[in-house]
């Protein structure tokens, strides 16, 4: 260049200058448009260090926990807002771990005591080595949701319970007539009363799923441990279904190794085994198998119970234990449920410390394995 060395020095030193203005006035427009979002966001936001210590709160935040202000607010630690302080260590150490929390449902205590349910959705950021900067979220109040769903199922439980008694006198009254040894019914009478018993079964299993629901969910069930022989309760399950399985004509096959006795509450079993094996029979076609192996191991009981039905499209696996789930390959069959059956199982296996997974593929079937420790932890 023909420019003089002392020029050239200049106008490099005025174009750093200019670019270090122009540098700084894009991250002050940044800065302005982050923080303006940051306050205009639905529910509350923050920015808080993995130890704790709040950086950055929206007013959405300040006003959904009740403080007077955000210097008010950032003087607490995060472990502080929640109403049991081993919950932060739970969700830090799944944030740190994940990388991220979604819709995880938080219990976190205002500052004048009143406890309250938000929906947190956070992520973490990083530096350049990987380590974690801090934690970005937002907080959404669902106390009032939490509330009418809570007086939603108490209702659905005291229903349940008051149409579970009368159902239950039809029930017997039409037993009492179909095992008629005087023979006063005709044939189309005995027709009549077989179609009055099928339809009212379907509705003592209907109330006995959303009881199991409702239990469920307002946290009401009590285990009872006592011995539990489970070929006994397999073997009861199966009978209970034996005519159903007939008329399908469904080829059954048992299968028991040692003896398979645990310390569990004998209720919940049966349940467990009795929506299993139901709905094994529901969604596998006629003159198919349906196979229900026991085995004695090391750390508790083993049970399989697999079909050769329409299976679940794999794409929906991951509803599987979810509320009112319904295959989509079988509401085209127009096959009765309600979609509660695997979720009560879940929950209950959950509750006495077993476990559940299972394969199945479209036109293939379907195995449930489950696992249930020797006794309740």
């Amino acid at each position: 260049s023909i420019m003089p060395k002392h020029l050239r020095k200049k106008t490099d030193a005025k174009i750093a200058i200019r670019d270090h203005r122009q540098m700084v006035k894009a991250l002050r427009v940044s800065e302005k448009k982050f923080r303006s979002f940051f306050e205009h966001v639905i529910g509350g936001a923050f920015q808080s260090t993995p130890d704790g210590k709040l950086l950055l709160v929206n007013d959405s935040f300040v006003r959904l926990l009740g403080y007077r202000s955000k210097a008010d607010l950032m003087s607490k630690n995060a472990v502080d807002l929640y109403a049991d302080p081993q919950d932060r260590v739970k969700w830090n150490s799944q944030l740190i771990s994940k990388g991220r929390l979604q819709n995880a449902e938080l219990i976190l205590k205002r500052k004048d005591g009143q406890i309250i349910t938000v929906l947190e959705n956070a992520r973490t950021l990083h530096d350049e080595k990987g380590n974690v900067l801090y934690y970005e979220g937002t907080l959404t109040d669902i106390t009032e949701r939490k509330q009418i769903d809570l007086a939603k199922t108490e209702f659905v439980f005291l229903a349940s319970h008051q149409l579970r008694t009368p159902l239950s006198a039809i029930n017997w009254y039409t037993e009492v007539l179909l095992n008629d040894s005087q023979g006063t019914t005709n044939t189309k009478q005995t027709d009549y009363l077989e179609k009055i018993y099928a339809s009212n079964q379907r509705m003592i299993n209907l109330i006995n799923d959303f009881l199991n629901v409702s239990q469920i969910e307002l946290g009401i069930i009590i285990i009872k441990p006592q011995t539990v022989d489970l070929v006994e309760k397999s073997r009861s399950a199966l009978e209970e279904l034996k005519s159903q399985f007939s008329a399908k004509e469904i080829e059954i096959r048992e299968k028991y190794q040692g003896q398979p006795r645990i310390q569990s509450d004998p209720k919940i079993i049966t349940v467990i085994l009795q929506n299993l094996l139901s709905n094994a029979f529901k969604y596998t076609p006629p003159k198919g198998q349906i196979s229900i192996t026991i085995t004695k191991q090391k750390t508790g009981v083993a049970i399989l119970i697999k079909d050769s039905g329409y299976g679940i499209p794999h794409d929906q696996h991951h509803q599987v234990f979810t509320k009112f789930f319904r295959a989509d390959n079988i509401k085209e069959r127009s096959v009765a449920g309600t979609g509660l059956g695997l979720y009560i199982v879940k929950s209950m296996l959950t509750r006495i410390g077993g476990k559940i997974k299972f394969k199945s593929a479209e036109k293939r079937g379907t195995a449930f394995y489950i696992h249930l420790p020797f006794r309740i932890a």
